[in-house]
């Protein structure tokens, strides 16, 4: 019996533990290694361009907690900007916001917005469309509901990516502004819309419970 192959693959075997597979072999297969901080994951080359937003992203709750701009911003190169404002890639970390946002009425009646406007422009525009006196959330693809910006429609506020802003008590006026004598009754801190068609209700610990699908009257039996 020929032992001969068998003898070459268990040396390789011994080297890779020694050198390690890549160096053997070459690169990975996916690219560059990936580094041993993501926060390092190209970080302080998007500083020297763009010093201000990442300040802003830095002082949010993303970036207090380590998340990096390309962990969001993915691709080769100069990272796309145009694919990380999308909810499918909030949804990887926030699958349950996601999947709730993606049956909303925020998302059903979403207006699309060909390829040919730009990510700034949409970002300029706040992610939404306005059709003569109403104003709709933008999307890429009717077809795809990760496709749609009500994430960062709602969360952007010039990369902070919070809630901070969405407390604001006319922060739905901003789009439902013919709605602002609705329910005048109902007193809140801050946004008092959200008292309505966010809150699901408290645990026994003290803790609310929210929905991101925003129910309306009909679905919350009110």
């Amino acid at each position: 019996m020929d032992t001969g192959p068998l003898r070459v693959f268990l040396l390789l075997i011994a080297c890779a533990s020694v050198v390690g597979c890549h160096a053997l072999f070459g690169s990975a297969p996916w690219g560059a290694e990936p580094i041993e901080s993501s926060q390092e994951a190209g970080q302080a080359s998007c500083d020297s361009c763009h010093a201000e937003v990442a300040a802003r992203h830095a002082s949010g709750p993303h970036g207090r907690k380590g998340i990096a701009c390309r962990q969001c911003h993915r691709g080769s190169g100069h990272p796309a900007f145009d694919g990380p404002l999308n909810d499918g890639t909030c949804g990887a970390c926030h699958l349950p916001e996601y999947q709730q946002v993606a049956v909303s009425a925020h998302a059903r009646s979403a207006i699309v917005v060909p390829a040919a406007v730009s990510a700034g422009t949409l970002r300029d525009d706040d992610f939404r469309v306005r059709v003569a006196d109403r104003m709709f959330f933008a999307t890429r693809d009717k077809q795809l509901r990760q496709d749609s910006r009500v994430c960062v429609g709602c969360h952007y506020d010039h990369h902070d990516l919070s809630a901070s802003a969405t407390r604001s008590a006319t922060f739905c006026e901003s789009c439902h502004a013919y709605r602002h004598g609705h329910y005048p009754d109902v007193v809140a801190e801050g946004n008092r819309c959200l008292a309505c068609h966010m809150k699901q209700g408290v645990t026994a610990a003290g803790q609310t419970v929210t929905s991101h699908a925003f129910p309306g009257h009909e679905e919350q039996g009110r």
